[in-house]
């Protein structure tokens, strides 16, 4: 029974790791194709100025340069960040079921170690001043103590629990980064009237939101962690270029189909009348909407990505 249970269990980390690796190979040709497709918009961009004139073609070529320096200064500025991040393994909880010393000398040998200075850390990562003093605590407690030492002092939680409890705290500072990401990127989007900047937006938000969620958990993830990111990150930017005219068709069909049922005169004609524009409130409306929601879902896999212990 043992055996068989071993092989089967051996079998399963198989192909886990064939799917990961496959999704690995998948997300990096996503990414390649979304660096040529950077690129290739880039060079529109450019070519887009130089048919312009006088003041327009000016301001057409310094916004290219513009657009050119933020991929170029956030490319450069992630780099440098993930670079900095320790490179810890993640632990997986379940591996060390029946051994919960072990699975805190891991932690506190690894990752916990490699927070550095728990005051420090709790301000890098954006901790309010109480949820700071907090998180720094109960780094050093989880550091310092033995599993008894630390449920004497927590009542009834053992030291995983402890452990569970601080990456929660993290998961919540991950989350507040989500949310203030998805209203950036929801408004900045709607607001605007252009692709190139709906694109250059989602880009920018979503960089900072994931390089911010990477200093919560003070970790690296795995290079194919990074890729299957790169390559949401990469379709987000791809949909927000591509939303304006999806919505506007949407909300445009519903919006005529309305205006067909309504009576030309009176109260009803009126309504109709004012269709059109609140079709284009509408399709901005959906489109920010459409964009956060997809802003969210990369922010929820990054927490995935950079969670130092799968529970």
């Amino acid at each position: 029974m043992c055996k068989s249970n071993r092989k089967s269990g051996a079998g399963e980390s198989e192909r886990v790791l064939r799917a990961d690796s496959l999704l690995g190979f998948a997300a990096a040709a996503v990414a390649v194709a979304a660096v040529l497709w950077t690129g290739s918009q880039l060079l529109s961009l450019f070519a887009s100025a130089q048919r312009l004139e006088g003041v327009a073609g000016a301001v057409a070529t310094a916004f290219a340069w513009a657009a050119l320096a933020l991929v170029l200064a956030v490319v450069a500025w992630g780099l440098w960040l993930l670079r900095r991040l320790p490179n810890v393994p993640k632990v997986y909880a379940a591996d060390f079921a029946d051994s919960p010393d072990a699975f805190r000398a891991v932690l506190q040998r690894g990752y916990l170690a490699r927070l550095g200075d728990a005051d420090e850390y709790a301000r890098r990562a954006g901790f309010d001043e109480k949820g700071a003093a907090e998180v720094a605590e109960r780094i050093r407690r989880l550091r310092a103590r033995s599993a008894d030492a630390l449920r004497a002092d927590d009542g009834y939680l053992d030291w995983p629990a402890a452990m569970r409890i601080l990456q929660e705290r993290q998961d919540e500072r991950a989350g507040e980064i989500i949310n203030r990401a998805m209203g950036l990127i929801a408004v900045k989007t709607a607001a605007s009237p252009w692709k190139i900047v709906d694109s250059l937006a989602v880009f920018y938000v979503s960089a900072m939101m994931i390089f911010d969620i990477a200093r919560v958990y003070n970790r690296r993830t795995t290079r194919f962690g990074a890729l299957r990111l790169a390559g949401r990150w990469a379709f987000n930017i791809y949909v927000a270029r591509e939303m304006s005219g999806a919505a506007e068709s949407g909300v445009g069909v519903v919006t005529g189909a309305a205006g067909h049922l309504m009576k030309p005169n009176g109260i009803s004609g009126a309504i109709a009348s004012s269709l059109p524009l609140v079709g284009k409130i509408a399709s901005k409306a959906v489109e920010g909407g459409a964009n956060a929601f997809f802003a969210r879902s990369l922010g929820k896999r990054a927490i995935r990505e950079f969670q130092p212990v799968a529970f």
